[in-house]
């Protein structure tokens, strides 16, 4: 409820009957912060690589990683897929350069975007999968 008191206007309180006691928001107080991340982030994991990593797979937000649980959804054959995708990356691209060979640079996002598509179908729901290739030099 909006209104005024005491020449203050404020956007909502709260009144507890029994004791009588009004609450509301100091009007001092900083805004609360904007929250970072949606529902659908909290369920949404990212293919990406990264230097020195072999598991490209990652929470997009809301998490400290992915759950557990979504390792058994992943069958062996494509986590073989996902590490020989890390790997390529690894091997292949150059930090200051990006790929050396346009060929290898364009079978590697191929590869990225069918794999994006295989865990999107083996993740369960609400799950979701976000292809993050940020390394498009030469792809």
């Amino acid at each position: 409820m909006a209104g005024a008191r005491d020449g203050r206007t404020f956007g909502w309180f709260a009144y507890a009957p029994l004791s009588g006691a009004v609450f509301e928001p100091d009007p001092d107080a900083e805004p609360a912060p904007e929250p970072t991340s949606t529902i659908r982030d909290r369920f949404t994991a990212r293919l990406m690589n990264e230097y020195g990593c072999d598991w490209p797979l990652w929470a997009k937000a809301g998490r400290d990683g992915l759950p557990a649980s979504l390792d058994d959804a992943i069958d062996d054959a494509l986590a073989g897929r996902l590490r020989a995708w890390a790997a390529t990356f690894q091997e292949h691209f150059d930090p200051f350069d990006g790929w050396g060979d346009p060929q290898v640079a364009a079978a590697h996002r191929a590869e990225g975007e069918a794999l994006r598509d295989a865990l999107a179908a083996a993740l369960p729901r609400p799950w979701k999968v976000e292809l993050d290739y940020w390394e498009t030099d030469g792809a």
